[in-house]
Formats: C-alpha cells, structure tokens, sequence
C-alpha cells in the first residue's frame, strides 16, 4: 500500500508520470520498459534482464480474480493501490533455464545469496546441469509488483518446475536439515523464488537498490503437501494437509508419523495425544471435527563455546515439532478454532476462528499473501460471526444489557491436570463496545452511568476438577468518561462480577484523571453548573462501585476518590441512589463500607419517594500534604491567586492536628443554582470559598472569604500608651465574576439570599455586605474586587473595596469590576473611610479608614485626646499589620506597626494663644532620590507679638551606594513691632540658614508668592506653621521647591520689614549661598507706597507696588537686576494701571551665554531664550467707559545697539461717535560705527457708525504725521503728511551714506576705551605706549608667601607696571603659571626658544590639541576677512649684571573666552544700517557673542630632581643574604620592662606563621578595602579615604621631573591602594621573621 508522500505507481489506468518510478523500472535488477500490450486498456512491461520476461495487467484476471470496480485491472484491494501484473506467456517464458542462468539473472551472487539457498542450491546442482521450465500455469503466482510503502519497492515471483530426478537431493537436504524422512513422491517439485528490491533516491536522482531473496521448493506427497522455505532468517520446513484427498479415517498423528516415514522429529504413532478419531477422552470430549492446519518440524538453536578458538557459535539443538490443528467448540453455536501443539509442551493453545479472519476479496493480488495461511481457505468449516459470551459459558445467565457481549476475539488455552478428566480451558479476548443495549436508552429512572464502553476485555475460565465443570468469567474495560467537553477523555479500567441475587456489580478504578471526566454521573438538571465548578480539580485515584438490577439497569453507584485541592488530598465519596435500588437491596455505598471504604457518619442514603437522591461531599484525610489557599483557588478557577494578596494565597492549610477535618467540600444544588462550598478552619480564623452558578444566568461567580474576630493590641501608642480594638471582627473577601458587562457583575439580592439559605444549610455563617445600594434591586448587593470589611454588632461599617492586589491578572477577564472609582492598573488604591463612634477614658473614636497597599493593612484611627484646656490631635494615627508575613494560627504572636504622622497641639486661651505641629514625611525627590524629613512650627501669640519658627531635618539615600546626606534648615520670623523711631517703624524681623540645603531663586513674577518675603503666603497672615513649611518645602506648578536638601550648599538669610511716615512699607531679605561651584548673593525686595494708608489699596488716591531683586550668581554665571511694578499699582483712581519694569543681566563664566549682557530691549526686538521679559514703563486709563489713554516707554542696551522710545493712546467713545490720538517715538543707536536713527509719528482721527437699514456702516477720517532723522554725519530725514485723502513726503538736510569702517588704531583704541573719556586728561608724561598697555599677567599657580612690599618709587620701576603689581612674584617652581589676556583676539601664539641667533618658536596649542584658532574679523573696521594676530612670548633670565637669557623648556596653552558679535563679527552690508534699511540683523538675537583666543596660560619646564650618584640599593636582595647566629654579650642583668611584644602567631608551628598572616592580611584588606578605596581590577580607583587623601596630598602621580635610577626599572611607584600580591606571593622568602605586635606606654 502506498504511503503518503511516495507517489503511487498508477495514475488512475496509466502508469503515473512520477521521476522517481520512471529512474526506478529502468534500473538494475529489473530493468523494465513498457511494451505494447496484447489486450486494449492493459499495461505490459518487459524486463530486459530477467530473461526477458514479460508481465502484463492482462493476465491478472485469471491468475488472481477480478480487480475491485473501477479500479484498473493492474491494481490491488490497497488504498492507495499498488500495482501488480501476471506473467505473460511467451517465448522467453517457455524455454529451459539453468540454475546457473537463473542466478545470473537475478542478480545472485556468493554475498547477497542467503545461506541455507547456497547450500541447497549447491546439494540440488552438484554438477551444474540442472534445467528447469517456468510454471506458466494460472495457479503459479508468477508476477511483478510495484509497491510504493513505506519505501519505493519492487517485487517478483517466479516458479520454476524441477525435474523428478532431483527429488532426491532435496529429501537428503531435508533430513539433513530437519532429520524427517519424506515418503516417495512422484510429482515434479517446484521452486518459487521471490526476490524484494528497496529503492532509495537521493537528491540528485541517483537510485540505489537492495535486494532480498526467498526461495520455496513444493514437495506434494500422497497425503500432505511439503514446503520448504529458506531466506536470510534461515530455513522452515512445512506439512499441510491435501485438501485434494477425501478425509482419511487414518488417525492425524498416524498418518504424519507414516508420511515421514518415522522419523525423529515426526509425532508418534500412538500416544497420549487426542485425535478426533480416538473416540472419548477429554481432547474429544471438547473438540470435534479435528483438521490438519499444517506442522513445522523444527531444530533449536544453541549456543557453544569452541574449545579450540574460545569464540562462542550457534550449534544445532534439540529436534520438536508443531502442529496447528481446526476444530470445533460449542459447535451448536458454530465456534470455529485453532489449536496449536508444541511437543516441547503438554498445552494446546490457539484461538477462536470469525468470518473476518478470512482474507478479503482481492486479498490474492497482494505479494505478500500466503493462500496456505489464509484461515477461509484452510477449512472447510464456515467461519463464524462474532459470539455471544453468554451463550458460550453460561446460556442461562441474563447479564445487564447494557454491558457488551459480542466476543470479535479470544485466544484460548487447553492443558491437561495430573488427574483423570481433569482439564482447565481458558479464553482471553475483547468484546464489541457497541454490542450492548446502552445504544438504545437506558431507563430514565437509572442511575446515570457516565462512561462509555471501550475496548472491552474478558477473561473465562472452565475447569474440570473430579468430574464437576466450573465456569469463571470477567469483564474489564478500559471505558471512556463521557466528559461532554467537560474535560479531556480520561480511561476507567472496570470489571463485572455477577452476585447470587441475579444482580451483577461493576467496579471500577482509575487514576489521575480531571474530576471533569465525571460530569455523565451528574444529573442533568445539576450537570452543567457542577462541572463548571469542580471541572478544574483532579482526581488522583479513584474507585467505582455500580449496582445493575435483574434487568440490567443501574440502580446506584458510589464513587470514592482523592481529590486534590491545591496540594492537599481530600476523601471525597459521591454516592448516587435511584428510585430502581430495592428496599432490599444494598446500594453501591452500603457495598463500599462493608469493603472498608471510609464513609461519613451521616444517615445512610436511601432513595427518595419520586426522585433520586445524591450527596457529594469531600473532607480532609489527617495524612494529608500541606498546601496554601492560594493553590486551592487556583485548582478552582485557574490563575485565581494571581489576583490576590499575598497573605490570603500564602495561607498554610493542613490537616489537623486533633485528627478532625480542617477542610470540608460540599456541592449544593437546586433548582435556582449550583453551590460549591469549601469551609477551611484554621484554629479561631475561618476561611469560605463559594463558587456559585445561577441556573438563569450560567455566569460562574467565585468568592473567597476570610474572618478574623479579634487582632492583637496596638501598644506604645504616643499619648494614649494602648490603644484598643475598634470593631468586632475584620473581614476580607474577594469576589470574581465571568460576567463581562459591569452592570451584570457582582452578587446581586435574590442570589446573596440563595448563596447565604446554601450556607446555613451547610453551617457556614451568611456573607455580610455593607448596605449602599438603599434597596435598588438593580445594582448589586456585593460589588467584584478585593474587600475589607469592618463588623461592628453584626454590621458591616466599613468595605473597603479594590482591585489591584499586587496581582498580574484576573480569572475572570474582568480586571476592575469593583467598582467605578476603583483605581485600576499601577494606581494607588485610595483609603476608605467609614464613620465610628467610639469613646473610650480620654480618647475619642470619630472614623476609620482602611487602605490595603504593597502586601500591608493599614487601618487609620482619627482620634483626639483632651487634657484640661489643651487639645492633641494625632495626624496620620495608623495601625500596619504585614500580612505577608501573618500567621493566623497565632494572632497574638502578630505586633502590628504603629505609625503616627505627626502630633498637633492647639491652646486657645486669650491673651495667650498657641498652636504647634510636628509631622514626619517620607517621599522621593525629583531626581529619585528617598527622603525622610521631620518638619515642624511653632506659633506663639501674646497681644501683640506674634513669634513663628519652622524647620525641617531631612535625611536623603544618596545615589551609587554613596550613603546618606543629611540636611537642616530653620526659618523664624517676629511679627510686631521691634525698635520704633519718629518716623518709622522696624517690625517682621526674620533669619534663616540652611545646611546642605538650597534655596531657590525666584523670578521676578514670582516674589509675591516667595515664602521669605510674603507674610501671608499661608492665607492665614504667617501664623500656620504647617502651612508655612509645606510652603517652603513642596513644589508647586511644576516648579522646584523654595527649600531643597542639596550637597555641599549652605545658605544664611536676614530681612526685615520698615514701614515709614505711614504712606511706605518696604520688605527686605538678604540672602548669601555657598554652592560646591560658587556662592550666590541675593537681594529680594517688596516696596509699597499708598495714599492714604488707612483705606484699602484700590480705595487709594495713590498706590505703587515695587517687587525688585537684584542676584550675583557665579554658580550658574550671571548678574541681574530686575524690577517689576506689581499690577494693582495706580493713580489717582483705581482704573488708571501702572505697569512697568526693567531688566539688567550680565553673563559669565561658566555660563554658556557669557559675554552676552541685556538691559530691556526694543519691542520690535526678538529676544533669546535667556533673557528676561520685563513687561514695558506705562500707563493704563479709563474713565466713566469713555476715555482711555494707554502708554509706554522703554530704554534698552544690548551688545549691539542702544533702543529707546515711546508710545501714547488717547480714545473717546460716545455712542456711535468716537475718536482718536495716537502718538509714537523710537530712536535706534548703533555703537561701531556709530549711527543714529529716529521716527516720531502723530495721528489724530474720528469715526461714526450709522445703521442704514439692515446694515451698519462705519465712516472715519484721520490726520497724520511722520518725521524720519538719521544722523550724524551727514544729517537727514523726510517728513510725510497724510490728509487722510491724499498725503506727501518733504526730504531734508542729505542722505546718510554709507558709514565708512574705522582704521586699525582706531578699532585698537575702541577696544580700550569701554566707556566715555575721563574728564580729567592725563599729561604727555603720564602717557604710556597704548600698544604696550593691553596685555594683563595674572598669577595663576605656585604663590608662596609674599614678602613686604617696598617703597612707592621701588614699586614703580617693578617688571610689571601696566598689572598694578607692587612686587615681583615669588612662586614655587614646580607649580608656577601665569596667564596672559589681551584685549585684541589672537590668531596664533608661540613662545621662543633658544638665543635670538638661533632662536626656535614653539606654537602653543588650545586645550584640545588643536592649533587650529578660530577665526576673527572686525565689524567696525568692516572686514570680512580672518584677521592675524600673532602673540610671541620670551622668557628671559636677568643675570647679576644686568645681562639676559632666554630661558627654554618653557610651554603652554591658548585660552579661550567668548566676546561681542557685534565688534569681532564679519562684515556684512546686509546688517550695515547706512546701507541697508531696517537691517532684520539688528532685531535678530541669535550669535550675541563668539569664542575666540583672548590669552594664553605659560607654564614652566617640568622640574627634575639631581641626579645622585649613590648606587642602587634593593632592600629585598639584602635581606636575602645569609644571617648567621650572633649573640650578645651576656650583661649580667635583666630588666622587666619595655619587652618586646611576642612574635605574631607565636603559638602556631613555625611553619604556618607566614602563611596565616599572609591570610589574615588578605581578609583585612577584603574587609577594609570599601573604606580605603583600592584599586579596581579594571585599573580605577574606588571611592575611599586612601583615595581622597592620594588626591588631595599628590601620592597618586609622581614627583615632578621623577626619573629613572637603573636601566629596565619600572615606572615610578605610586600609593593607589592598590594591594601587595606580588609581596604576599613570596612574603616568607624576603623577610627573616614576622612583624611584631607594639603598644604605647602610658
């Protein structure tokens, strides 16, 4: 048959088209092509090299039969088919071959020729001339195959007629062989010889082939036909009976003992053997019509071991026989069998015989059918259909009908007893699963049987004892669960027996199955639900007992199992009594106890009058593993527990301890709902699981309640020492819902009532639910999600209500059907709080919240304490029980952690009021970093005086394990008067510092709400404490708070407040900060001035309100003033606004803007990023909604250019009248090269609005002016009219050409002039070189302590007259440097070496290494090409006699410095304004400066140290040196003290000295090295004390100018911590004797 993914060799009724059979018929050993056929429609092939035979299609008809219909004529019964053709007599078919030919042929050789054929081949051809014809007649399976499984195969068969003359060779061959002795026969043997060729094609298409060979010689005899058979396994010798002859009355075995003509291994003549011809005995008694299937004399096969070569061989063994034998059993039902006997043996065994034993039609045309063996041909009785067991052993048992009894197969054994008609016959077989009545409906009154029938298995037994015949007989299946879809199939292994009653008992066993698997013993009405509710968990084993009546029905059954709960084990028994049980009878559980099955206490279940009656409960066996509740609700609803809290899936649950179950399950049904209820007791804690399923709706709904009734004592309580428990009892619960839709979720009324009516059946306590919904049947009683519940006198006070507890998801695909305002997701859940009224001695009980977070309970109190006139208050009271590490087995073990936030203190006892707060806060920086701080006030009132101090200490986890920081600051202030003059007052003192703390700096928009200058910041003028340090201490509007904790930063700050002739109010605070980088000084100000002073500010005549700060910043790199009017400042009346403000900035170093300065800037400007925006000088009026005048004026200077100017509104509106004033003025200054350019503008106009019907029309008319100067030099403008109508323009003086560049001297003296000339000129004397004075020396490394300074004249002749140096520098060679700044940029700069004949520049590099200086130009000189400036530097000695040498070795570096754009930029007429009109350059902000080379740093020569001519010395090679025995000259006395400490380890051998130090030494470096900082394996130096201290005093690098003292040393040692290995590896061969202990002496 082929198989899939070989093509078949047909095609329908052609050959396929395949690759692979078209390569394999043309190869060896076939090599077949197809030739025309002798019939139409058939396929013929000839192979060209066996003999030229030719096999067609056209003869399988007659050779094989008909082909099945519409099939082709050359194919088999197989599907897909094979292909077979029959040989074809022609010419080549009808000549003589030779034996030597037909090996030839076939491709045999001395290798692949089996063995026994070579040597029966060789006995049969001893001379070589054996001819032999082909059996061309239709019984002669002569033919090709092509067969296409599991590999590409080919086969033939070809049967040779060998003359009679040959007989005798092969009789010797056979007694040789077999030692049988065959009678003379007269007909012509003939051989069949089959050859099997295996194909295999590789991926290239070549084809390679392996054959095999069988060869069969057939031997007829006058009554039995002889095979021979020989192939690679070896040889098998064959007698059948001639189905030819008539039935001899010649006993069987006589008649094989004569056709062997006795030999040795023949049966025996006679003997104890039955024979159906015997008459009597017990073989006939049982037996009859006894045939001759067919016998196999054999010889067994040994191993031996040669004596001579010691090799083991197979030697020939002992001589048996076979013999297989038809017969009948029960012939009166028509039982058919083959018996087989084994002379070995005194035991016939065999089998029965059916109808489908015989081979199918077609069967003929496959190759490898055997007609010999083929049971429809080998007996002429008929062959039966399958048997009805009953019938077979016990025809007067009825059996229940709905067990199998039609027998497909059996195998039978008969054996002989010692004892005269003594006999056992057994059978073992297989029964039909369908061939039972449970096909056709069992009664509706039966028990439901859950099972379906599969593979059934009998067993019997007949045994014959003394005369009496006993009958066993046993059923076993392997059934399938009706599951139905419940569960996978899962295997029952069952058998019946019959009982005395007439009834039969079924009992079943199995293992490791779903408890899904027996949703079919349900009832109908409960079958659903119930699997859905117990369909996850697991059986581990399991026991069946079913009871049949006489009629065949169940009636009970009882079921009892391990059910697997999580990891526990629980009893669980199932038992199911229908109204069919008799009173009389037992049911299946009654049956089961008596067995020893361990059933309940309860009543015994009997049937009900009208209905069946069923319980199903489990309980927990005391032998039972432990698990947690976690792994019991996941057995229940898979992956539940990932949605609990830990504390509730952690639960240990056990058996108990005393022996009664701590665990019961039972299984509720109704019919309003299914209710499977769990109750876990662990000693006072109770634990529910409720898995519910309404019968309306189907949706499964799980609950899971926890009950504790009394928590351990809060103790040490501030205040209130213990605090008592507030409630009753604490619940938790969590309910699941597989509904989808949110207003369908949850446990509503009606199903809360069946839920708890299931309950009190099951003596659980009912589910309590907090009332919320005020009797809206419609919303439910019990919201899913997670709850804890407060019970105060049986009612629920408090549910809090969450979903996210710690899990990572939810069964039911429902992750937050809690509840609406339940955060969802990674949002913290938010406390629920819940009035109580609870009073206790002192203490006041007024609500409680719950928050479950993070694995803990946190239950806050809001409670007071009142002693005598003062109250306390206690913020944040909360008690925390860890419930991932509860042990509900031991309440009072757990301590719970009692946290109070803070304590408030209230007095209020005029004149004397007090108010105090304490908190303690936790939280995480911006920059991730945890704080803890302890913040607090206190505010005193008495009469007047009004004293307020806050403060706060924080303590920050630093970053990369560096530790911890802590920070402190305090802020007080004195509100009252404090020093009083004539005309002022002094009040609102207030002082503050800070320790590793920062202040923020405000902007100027900001002031009014900066804490240190706004009293009433709080809204409760500056006398909150709480109010006041959240102010000072959280961020607000995204924005960082005012007062941060901050390494490394300290700050003071000092104001006050002055109030003067009634009319003005000024506060200040001066505020200085030290940062790591710098320092801060700051000035904040608010200044008021209002006329009149007692009257509210807009009731004023006169009120102006100044915020102002002015900040040197040089952490950041900037100086500002700033100032703003505040916008209720006004004149006159209310509605007449001032606004206004300036801006001054200058930037520096190391800000990334420095260079650049701004103070406010033209309104047609844009400006940068960095710079302020200070709203514009102006006024804001309306009067009675009909006049409004609006105006401002600004002045600004920036880098580039100086802006000024102005602008005046002045509106009337009267009804549809109105008209108008407008006025402007600007005035544009540039610096180099100097150009002024001005605009004053004037308008005046009106307008009305009249409506002409439908439609408003506005008509206006207006008169301008327009004056545009330029200046100085030449001096112009024009001056514009417009009448509204028509305009014109008037020009005046000349146009302003365009401004020629400066000259170099010129730009060189602009660069030195930064300001107006001084008024006061200096004389011709005082006069020095401008081109000398404008490089500045600074000293920037190696200053020692400078000497006093000389005389004024002294000074005056020093080296450096143009630096304002007093003295010369006296510095330390090794470190000294100094810079050199010019006020012209550089482009290049080198200092020479050498003497002036043969001096060598040496060009100085940027820090980078580049030499490459930026490029420069000069806007006032207009260049736009670089410009170059080269610097040359010398460094000379001035020798004693005045004399000077150029010193060498002398280097550096360029320094960079960023300068105005405006003066170093190239030149461009599109930003000249006397070229270019309006250039956009000029409002344009962008490239305020440039970086370019403004100075170098010098440095001297690398020092070095003299060179000593002392030799090296290497202390390790001098300790090596032989140390003979020296001793002292005795003294004659001894002294006792100041002794030498004993030697390190003076108590362990002498030989593990060293190395225990060696060891101690290593465990001390391990231990310290965190703290020391050594060196990492990657070569960095950790963070450390030794690191900081190589740092600070220089041991990390080498001295300066250090060199080499031999040749081949290494580099010069340095201390970096890094550990001693080398040392330690060879510590004892380089010192003579450990170090010694030493101590100081007091």
């Amino acid at each position: 048959m082929a198989t899939a993914g070989l093509d078949s060799f047909l095609n329908g009724n052609v050959i396929s088209a395949s690759p692979a059979w078209s390569a394999i018929i043309q190869q060896p050993p076939l090599k077949l092509r197809r030739i025309p056929s002798d019939q139409p429609g058939a396929i013929t092939l000839k192979s060209d090299q066996l003999f030229g035979l030719v096999f067609s299609s056209s003869q399988n008809a007659s050779k094989f039969g008909p082909a099945a219909p519409s099939t082709n004529d050359a194919a088999t019964p197989d599907l897909p088919p094979d292909a077979v053709f029959g040989l074809l007599v022609t010419a080549e078919a009808t000549r003589v071959f030779r034996l030597g030919d037909v090996r030839s042929g076939l491709g045999l050789n001395a290798a692949n020729t089996p063995l026994k054929v070579a040597a029966f081949w060789s006995r049969l051809d001893a001379n070589g001339t054996l001819s032999m014809t082909l059996d061309t007649s239709e019984k002669a399976r002569c033919a090709l195959w092509a067969l296409s499984g599991p590999v590409y195969r080919t086969a033939v068969s070809i049967v040779f007629v060998i003359p009679s003359t040959a007989l005798d060779s092969i009789k010797v061959f056979i007694q040789d062989e077999r030692g049988l002795t065959l009678r003379t026969s007269t007909q012509s043997p003939r051989m069949t010889i089959r050859m099997l060729t295996s194909y295999t094609i590789s991926s290239a298409g070549a084809v390679q082939s392996d054959s095999a060979f069988e060869i069969v010689v057939h031997i007829e005899t006058d009554t039995f036909d002889v095979e021979l058979c020989m192939n690679d396994a070896g040889l098998e010798l064959r007698l059948f009976d001639l189905q030819s002859v008539p039935a001899s009355s010649t006993p069987l075995l006589n008649r094989l003992n004569t056709a062997t003509a006795g030999s040795t291994t023949a049966p025996p003549a006679s003997g104890s053997f039955p024979d159906s011809s015997g008459g009597g005995g017990l073989f006939n008694s049982f037996f009859k019509d006894i045939e001759l299937w067919y016998m196999i004399p054999s010889v067994s096969e040994e191993w031996s071991l040669d004596d001579v070569t010691g090799s083991g061989m197979s030697v020939p063994g002992t001589k048996y026989w076979q013999i297989v034998l038809i017969g009948n059993w029960q012939s009166e039902i028509g039982a058919v069998v083959a018996l087989q006997y084994d002379s070995r043996a005194s035991t016939l065994y065999g089998r029965l015989l059916f109808a489908s034993d015989a081979s199918d039609a077609g069967a003929n045309r496959r190759y490898d059918y055997e007609p010999r063996f083929d049971a429809g041909l080998a007996t002429s009785k008929p062959l039966p259909p399958p048997l009805d067991l009953w019938r077979l052993f016990s025809p007067s048992v009825k059996a229940p009908s709905q067990i199998p009894h039609l027998l497909t197969n059996a195998s039978v054994q008969f054996s002989k007893r010692d004892s005269a008609n003594s006999f056992i016959f057994g059978l073992a077989g297989s029964v039909s699963a369908s061939s039972g009545d449970a096909l056709e409906g069992k009664k509706p009154d039966s028990a439901p049987d859950g099972f379906s029938w599969d593979r059934v298995k009998v067993q019997a037994v007949l045994q014959s004892e003394g005369g009496s015949l006993k009958t066993s007989i046993q059923l076993s299946s392997e059934m399938t669960f009706k599951s139905e879809d419940f569960s996978p199939p899962s295997k029952l292994y069952v058998d019946i027996a019959y009982r005395s009653s007439g009834s039969w008992l079924l009992h079943g066993q199995a293992n490791d199955i779903p408890l899904g698997s027996l949703g079919g013993f349900f009832a109908p009405s409960v079958r659903t639900s119930a699997m859905r509710l117990l369909g996850g968990l697991t059986l581990w084993t399991l026991e069946m007992l079913y009871t049949y009546d006489s009629s065949g029905e169940a009636t009970s059954f009882f079921i009892s199992a391990a059910l697997v709960l999580g990891e526990l084990e629980l009893d669980l028994s199932y038992e199911f009594a229908s109204t069919r049980l008799p009173q009389s009878d037992n049911s299946a559980a009654q049956i089961a106890k008596t067995e020893g099955v361990n059933l309940s206490d309860k009543a015994e279940l009997r049937p009900l009058a009208t209905e069946a009656s069923w319980k199903f409960e489990a309980v927990l066996g005391a032998a039972s593993p432990s698990t947690d509740a976690g792994k019991i609700l996941d057995s229940l609803v898979p992956k539940a527990s990932s949605v609990l809290p830990p504390f509730v899936r952690n639960i240990p649950v056990g058996a108990a301890s005393s022996g009664d179950a701590a665990v019961k399950l039972l299984l509720h049904g109704t019919s309003a709902a299914t209710i499977l209820a769990i109750s876990i007791t662990i000693g006072d804690i109770s634990l529910t699981f409720v898995n519910f399923v309404a019968a309306s709706s189907g949706s499964k709904k799980t609950i899971l309640r926890i009950s504790v009734d009394e928590l351990a004592v809060a103790r040490n309580v501030p205040v209130i020492k213990d605090l008592p428990q507030p409630f009753d009892s604490m619940l938790y619960l969590w309910l699941d819902d597989e509904e989808t839709d949110l207003a369908k979720a949850g446990l509503f009324e009606q199903e809360l009532h069946d839920v708890n009516e299931a309950l009190a059946d099951l003596d659980i306590l009912p589910m309590l639910t907090k009332d919320t919904n005020k009797g809206n049947q419609a919303l439910p009683a019990l919201r899913t999600g997670h709850h804890f519940m407060l019970v105060n006198r049986s009612t629920v006070v408090l549910d809090h209500t969450f979903s996210n507890a710690d899990a990572t998801s939810t069964p039911s695909g429902n992750p937050d059907a809690s509840d609406p305002s339940t955060p969802a997701g990674n949002v913290d859940p938010t406390p629920t709080k819940g009035a109580l009224d609870k009073k206790f001695p002192l203490l006041s009980i007024t609500a409680l919240s719950l928050l479950y977070k993070r694995g803990a309970l946190g239950i806050s109190v809001d409670a007071t304490v009142k002693l005598g006139p003062i109250t306390f208050s206690l913020i944040g009271l909360s008690i925390g029980i860890v419930l991932s590490t509860l042990n509900l087995k031991d309440l009072g073990s757990v301590e719970p952690v009692v946290d109070i936030q803070g304590l408030e203190v209230l007095l209020d006892s005029p004149p004397i009021t007090l108010s105090g707060v304490f908190v303690r806060h936790e939280g995480v920086t911006s920059t991730g970093q945890a704080v803890r701080s302890y913040r607090g006030g206190v505010a005193l009132g008495f009469e007047a005086w009004k004293f307020l101090a806050v403060g706060e200490y924080a303590v920050l986890t630093l970053p990369n394990g560096r530790g911890e920081l802590k920070s402190v600051f305090v802020y007080a202030k004195l509100n009252g008067p404090l020093l009083t003059l004539a005309f002022a007052t002094v009040s609102g003192v207030r002082v503050g510092l800070g320790y590793n703390s920062v202040v923020r700096s405000p902007q100027l928009l900001e002031l009014s709400t900066f804490p240190f200058l706004n009293d009433n910041v709080d809204g409760s003028s500056g006398q909150d404490p709480l109010k006041i340090i959240n102010a000072l201490t959280n961020s607000t509007g995204g924005n960082q708070a005012w007062v941060s904790p901050k390494e490394d930063s300290y700050w003071v700050a000092a104001g006050l407040t002055l109030r003067a002739m009634g009319i003005l109010a000024v506060t200040a605070v001066l505020m200085f900060g030290i940062r790591e980088s710098g320092f801060v000084i700051s000035v904040f100000a608010n200044g008021v001035a209002q006329i009149p002073s007692e009257v509210k500010a807009e009731a004023t005549l006169f009120y102006v309100e100044v915020n102002m700060l002015a900040e040197l910043n040089t952490v950041d790199g900037y100086f500002a003033v700033q100032a703003a009017l505040a916008p209720t400042s006004h004149a006159l009346i209310s509605s007449c606004r001032l606004t206004g403000g300036f801006a001054l900035v200058n930037w520096f170093a190391p800000s990334p803007n420095a260079g650049d300065f701004v103070f406010t800037y033209h309104r047609a400007y844009t400006p940068p990023p960095w710079y302020p925006v200070p709203p514009r000088l102006g006024i804001s009026f309306t009067l009675g909604g009909m006049i409004n005048v609006t105006g401002n004026v600004y002045f600004a200077v920036t880098p580039k250019c100086i802006m000024g100017g102005g602008a005046l509104h002045m509106g009337l509106d009267i009804g549809p009248v109105s008209a108008w004033l407008d006025a402007a003025f600007d005035v544009f200054i540039q610096f180099n090269p100097f150009h002024y350019a001005a605009d004053i503008s004037v308008s005046v106009g009106c307008a009305i609005s009249i409506k002409v019907w439908f439609v408003r029309v506005r008509i206006s008319a207006s008169v301008g002016a327009a004056l545009h100067i330029e200046g100085p030099d030449p001096f112009g403008g024009s001056a514009h009219v417009d009448f509204y109508l028509f305009g014109f323009t008037i020009d005046f003086g000349k146009r302003a050409g365009p401004a020629p560049g400066v000259s170099l001297p010129a730009f060189y003296q602009m660069l030195n002039t930064p300001g107006p000339a001084p008024a006061v000129q200096t004389s011709p004397a005082d006069a020095t070189d401008p081109m000398m004075a404008r490089l500045k020396f600074t000293l920037t490394g190696g200053l020692l302590p400078q000497p006093l300074a000389p005389s004024q004249s002294a000074a005056s002749g020093g080296p450096f007259p143009d630096t304002g140096a007093s003295k010369p520098w006296v510095v330390k060679a090794g470190t000294f440097a100094f810079t050199l700044e010019s006020e012209f940029a550089i482009s290049a700069a080198e200092i020479l070496q050498g003497e002036d004949e043969t001096v060598t520049p040496v060009l100085l590099t940027m820090p980078n290494g580049s030499a490459d200086t930026p490029a420069f130009y000069s806007k006032p000189m207009h260049v736009s090409q670089p410009i170059s400036s080269r610097l040359q530097i010398s460094v000379y000695l001035i020798c004693e006699d005045d004399t000077r040498r150029r010193l060498p070795g002398f280097n550096g570096f360029l320094l960079l410095k960023k300068v105005p754009t405006a003066l170093w930029g190239s030149y461009s007429e599109a930003e000249d304004p006397s070229r270019t009109k309006n250039p956009g350059a000029l409002t344009n902000p962008s490239r305020p400066t440039i970086e370019l080379c403004m100075g170098v740093t010098v440095k001297p020569p690398e020092p070095r140290l003299v060179e000593s001519n002392v030799q090296h010395f290497d202390p390790a090679i001098a300790f090596k040196e032989q140390i003979g025995s020296y001793a002292l000259a005795p003294t004659g006395s001894t002294q006792s003290s100041f002794l030498e400490s004993p030697s390190v380890y003076a108590e362990q051998p002498a030989s593990t000295r060293w190395s225990r130090f060696t060891n101690d030494w290593k465990t001390s470096n391990r231990n310290a090295k965190h703290v020391l900082g050594q060196v990492e394996p990657n070569g960095k130096q950790a963070d450390g004390l030794l690191k900081m201290a190589s740092h600070w005093l220089g041991w990390n690098s080498p001295p300066p100018g250090q060199h080499r003292v031999q040749t081949g040393e290494g580099a010069p040692s340095v201390l970096d911590g890094a550990f001693p290995s080398k040392l330690l590896d060879t510590f004892g061969e380089e010192y003579s004797s450990l170090p010694r202990l030493s101590t100081s002496v007091v």
